[in-house]
Order: structure tokens, then C-alpha cells, then sequence
């Protein structure tokens, strides 16, 4: 019964942007290492992942939202008024254009508050794909305890 222990990734090093990180890989990746597999695990934080949402969607999320709650309102309102003034809600004319206005008003107001909030500069150069977005990437190999120690002497990481 032979129980071989599977090599794990183990980190080598960690790069704040991605082309730091790929040339390091492309350096490990053509050395004469035995490294089974060389990868490069990115994250970035929440934070930065929601400016980055919100930069991008802008005026555009506004406006749908608004006009989503603002019709949702508009309906309740009519339903509320009409049910305490007849004791019935009576399909008219007048509850459409209520509903309408309330829809266009939500709308606007969505627009005009996105616009708001994209215009306080959330984190600079926050856009959904910027390199430039601060974010961490780990060097990960997976090798031998001493392939591993040369991989890192060869980033000009010390060993610890």
C-alpha cells in the first residue's frame, strides 16, 4: 500500500499587478525547474470590485432601478389611495398616468443619484478590466520543497 504524498501549489511570491506576475511566471516557466505546474492566482477586494461596478454601470443602473421602484411605488400608491377613497380599485385612466409619473420620477431620481455617486471618484481608475486596479497576485508552483527554494532564489525572493 503506497501512499505518495500529491505535491501541493505552494506560493512563491505575491505581485500587485498582473504583468509583474506573468513576466515571473514566463521566467519560472522557462527555466530548467522541475516545476509541475507554475499559476498565478489574482483577487481583488470587495471594495474595489464594487467601485469598479459602479464606475462602469453608472447613470445607466440609475435610471433602471429608479424606474423599477418608482413604478413599484406609483402602484402601491394608487392601489392605497383608491382602496381608502371608492373601497375598490378601478382600472382608469388616471391610475395609469399616476402610476406613469411616479415611474418617470423614480427614474430620474436613479439617474440623477448614480450620476452622483460615479462623479465622487470612487477608487482612481477603478473600471472593470483596468490593470491599474489594485489587486494581489500569488506566483503559485508546485515542485519539490528544494525546487521550490530555487524558484524562489531565482524571483530574488529569500528563503524562510
Amino acid at each position: 500500500m503506497s501512499t505518495s504524498a500529491q505535491p501541493k501549489l505552494q506560493e512563491i511570491a505575491v505581485f500587485d499587478n498582473l504583468t509583474t506576475a506573468q513576466n515571473a511566471k514566463q521566467t519560472l516557466s522557462q527555466s530548467d525547474l522541475d516545476l509541475n505546474g507554475v499559476e498565478i492566482n489574482g483577487d481583488i477586494n470587495s471594495y474595489e470590485k464594487l467601485a469598479a461596478v459602479g464606475t462602469v454601470v453608472g447613470g445607466e443602473a440609475g435610471l433602471l432601478v429608479g424606474l423599477f421602484y418608482g413604478g413599484t411605488l406609483g402602484v402601491i400608491a394608487v392601489l392605497v389611495v383608491a382602496t381608502l377613497i371608492t373601497g375598490e380599485v378601478q382600472n382608469s385612466a388616471l391610475h395609469y398616468a399616476v402610476i406613469a409619473a411616479f415611474a418617470v420620477a423614480g427614474a430620474l431620481f436613479g439617474y440623477v443619484s448614480s450620476q452622483r455617486i460615479r462623479a465622487d471618484h470612487l477608487p482612481v481608475g477603478a473600471t472593470k478590466g483596468n490593470p491599474d486596479v489594485p489587486r494581489r497576485f500569488q506566483l503559485l508552483v508546485e515542485g519539490s520543497p528544494e525546487e521550490v527554494s530555487k524558484a524562489k532564489e531565482m524571483l530574488g525572493y529569500a528563503n524562510g
